[in-house]
């Protein structure tokens, strides 16, 4: 057990940083999603 526990907390900085990345990029889709949605807002007006 000890060394699961061991294992699992070395992978913890790698998982951290996919995380971060994955969080980056979902962020970065949302907010060209919301700039689509806004421009099309713009052209109607």
């Amino acid at each position: 057990l000890q060394s699961v526990v061991a294992d699992t907390l070395n992978q913890l900085p790698a998982l951290k940083a996919k995380v971060a990345n994955a969080v980056t990029e979902e962020r970065a889709k949302g907010f060209t999603m919301i700039k689509s949605v806004l421009d099309r807002i713009r052209e109607e007006q």
